[in-house]
């Protein structure tokens, strides 16, 4: 979906809105403009469904012209599908692209996909990863599939590989290709070698015909058990060869080495290089930082690569740097450049980021340009891709940040892009702050929308379209089956283009936030008994709380509900005190449920609390407020005075139920945006507050009768 036609006409418009705001409120705000996609709003797209619940359709994609019609299609690994009697075999299809795509929704348990390739026993988990090349060199792309966990013998499952060549026919759709059938299969030597869990493509040795990099992470080296090898299969005119050509050893046991690989001319010499991740490495003095292992001109008359010729270190503990890697040209210069993201799953996950490095003769481990400070539960770097979307030949930065909580999330995920363009003005770009191009946000919560993407030309109209997995989305009739969002693209951003209001006032914090309601609403004495009552009974009090959160709470001899607000925290009594009102709770899908008092605090979410507070909205559960509207349909399709709140978007499920009653009730103004996900300022917050305390006058004058009617009622006996 675009604004691009009317961005002249509807940009003065939203300027003099935006003037006509400041000077009428007299507050100081600076704006500046990014694009913003829902994809659940989004027209402009083709969504792929998994048929069988649990089945992580998507977990993996890929692209090529497997067909040689001059149109991109699409691979798709699902490695939880459970088929043919068999339980995580794992399945794969492929959907040829085609010039006559409309927008659609295509759920494979009712129209099968072109091809699909059937793992061969239980738990092989085939589709874990894909990647393509022309390794026959006969002008049409193959497909490699890897099966990681595949079995070799009935006590051995060391990993294998299947290699399908491309063709202009591949006959009947639907055709089941199983173990045997494919034109290549390679295998891993011992059970546990994780043959197959990363692939990559890149043409080595200068022969101008692909060659294959297969990843064995758990693979031993001699003397070194579980050290990981990458292994490279040389393409011919008669195809891969059976046999590695190079084996490259990892270093040290335990690392993971080649959990992730990738390829390009980092040193712009003319020659690929190969770019190893090892995520779980260690460093000096913390464990798990993640290692980057570059090595420069293989010689394929070497069969065993030992020495790296540059090696990059995370710096953080259980950083997981090397998570995910990429390669392409960022600055324009003509020499490959490498995204490596930081994926800290185990860590600190607020400190997850994607780092480029910019390629030339002298490499320097500091990288040129840091995407960093994640939103809510968005994971950034579980995936990316370095591709010119805009053909100016620089390569865009475009990063799968899905939604991971510990047992669930409550974010769907985004994808982020940040366009080449606008890289020479910064060298960081804060997710936080909206400083990306393009921010793409997934449909529901716990999706992993952003797990996978690839971009491709799916429609043959000469742009790139963006391919993004959703391994844990739901179909109505599966949980889990997993889904593929293909939107479409024109060489422009994804989104449409929206105003980032930047006030000189200070934003809020969460701490701030709540102890400046406590205060304001005179809480701690309106609410007196309440409080002492819940002190008296701890046990029932935080009976809920308790349910939901998984950190060790104390509550004798005293209360403390979350590991970042102990006694002596300067809001610890508020904080507490907003917990048992229920305004507020902590994220409780994080390790050990933390508050963040430090972090800034949303407008919706503000609203919600300032509301609370004022006795005016009750919180309601969403099956709540389902049985209040009578349906899931009534549900997401409520009614909002904003442009910028529709229940569509399945997060601002309960949004219009505090902005209504707010505008209804002069806490806000009417007007067509509400910005309910940017920050609120001090002066927002006073404002807000301001007005319901006023609310709350006036309903207590209605509320008590006058002393005028006191005595007529008097007077008439009743």
């Amino acid at each position: 979906m675009r604004c691009f036609s009317f961005k002249i006409s509807k940009g003065s418009l939203c300027l003099m809105l935006l003037f006509s705001f400041v000077f009428s409120h007299n507050l100081a705000f600076s704006y500046s403009f990014f694009f913003e996609s829902f994809v659940a709003l989004e027209e402009n797209k083709v969504e792929l469904f998994g048929s069988e619940p649990g089945g992580q359709f998507g977990a993996s994609v890929a692209s090529g012209d497997y067909n040689g019609d001059g149109i991109q299609d699409l691979v798709i690994g699902a490695p939880f599908v459970s088929s043919n009697q068999k339980e995580w075999n794992g399945e794969v299809y492929i959907v040829f692209g085609d010039g006559s795509f409309s927008s659609s929704i295509t759920d494979f348990s009712q129209i099968p996909p072109d091809l699909t390739v059937i793992g061969y026993s239980s738990g092989d988990q085939l589709g874990t990863s894909l990647t393509s090349g022309d390794y026959n060199n006969d002008g049409i792309d193959d497909i490699v599939v890897g099966v990681y966990n595949a079995a070799a013998s009935s006590d051995k499952r060391p990993g294998k590989v299947y290699i399908y060549y491309g063709k202009a026919t591949w006959g009947n759709q639907g055709v089941d290709y199983v173990l045997g059938k494919p034109d290549a299969l390679l295998a891993g030597d011992d059970s546990g070698d994780n043959f197959g869990l990363s692939l990559t493509t890149q043409d080595l040795n200068n022969d101008d015909i692909d060659d294959l990099l297969v990843g064995a992470p758990s693979a031993s080296t001699p003397g070194k058990n579980e050290s990981g090898v990458v292994y490279i299969y040389s393409g011919s005119s008669k195809g891969i060869s059976s046999l590695f050509q190079v084996a490259i050893y990892g270093e040290a046991e335990g690392e993971r080495f080649g959990s992730s690989i990738n390829s390009g001319d980092i040193n712009g010499d003319g020659n690929a290089d190969v770019v190893v991740g090892a995520y779980f490495a260690d460093n000096e003095s913390s464990e798990q930082t993640g290692k980057v292992y570059i090595y420069d001109n293989i010689d394929f008359a070497d069969p065993i690569v030992t020495e790296p010729s540059i090696v990059i270190s995370g710096k953080e503990e259980k950083e997981w740097f090397s998570f995910s890697l990429n390669s392409g040209d960022v600055n324009g210069d003509g020499i490959d450049d490498l995204a490596v993201s930081s994926f800290p799953y185990n860590g600190d996950r607020s400190q997850g980021k994607v780092s480029v490095y910019y390629g030339g003769e002298v490499f320097d481990d500091i990288p040129d340009v840091v995407v960093a400070e994640p939103v809510n539960e968005s994971m950034i770097g579980a995936s990316i891709l370095l591709e010119d979307l805009d053909f100016d030949d620089r390569a865009e930065i475009i990063i799968g940040a899905p939604g991971i909580g510990n047992s669930s999330s409550t974010d769907g995920g985004d994808v982020y892009i940040v366009y080449s363009g606008k890289i020479y003005n910064s060298a960081r770009f804060s997710i936080k702050d909206k400083e990306v191009t393009s921010i793409i946000h997934g449909e529901r919560a716990d999706d992993w929308f952003g797990y996978s993407l690839d971009a491709l030309d799916f429609d043959g109209d000469g742009y790139k379209d963006l391919a993004v997995g959703s391994r844990y989305a739901d179909l109505s009739h599966s949980n889990n089956s997993g889904k593929v969002s293909v939107l479409w693209g024109d060489g422009t951003p994804f989104g449409q283009e929206k105003e980032i209001f930047d006030s000189e006032d200070e934003y809020v914090t969460r701490g701030e936030l709540i102890s400046i309601t406590v205060e304001r609403f005179n809480l701690k004495n309106k609410k007196s008994d309440f409080i002492r009552k819940c002190y008296e009974y701890r046990d029932f009090c935080f009976f809920n709380f308790l349910t939901m959160s998984s950190y060790d709470v104390q509550l004798d001899p005293d209360v403390v509900l979350y590991p970042d607000i102990p006694l002596d925290y300067k809001y610890y009594e508020d904080v507490t005190i907003g917990t048992m009102l229920g305004l507020i709770n902590g994220y409780l899908n994080n390790e050990d449920s933390p508050f963040y008092p430090e972090n800034f605090i949303s407008r919706i979410q503000a609203l919600k609390i300032v509301l609370g507070a004022a006795d005016a909205v009750p919180p309601k559960y969403r099956f709540e407020l389902v049985n209040i509207l009578g349906s899931l349909d009534q549900l997401s399709n409520q009614f909002s005075y904003f442009a910028d709140i529709d229940t569509r978007i399945d997060r601002m499920w309960w949004y219009p139920r505090y902005v209504n009653f707010a505008v209804e009730s002069y806490i806000v103004d009417e007007g067509e945006f509400f910005r309910p996900d940017e920050m609120i300022t001090k002066e927002e917050l006073d404002d807000m507050i301001e007005r319901a305390l006023k609310f709350i006058n006036s309903r207590n004058e209605e509320a008590e009768p006058s002393r005028d009617s006191e005595i007529e009622t008097d007077s008439s006996g009743s």
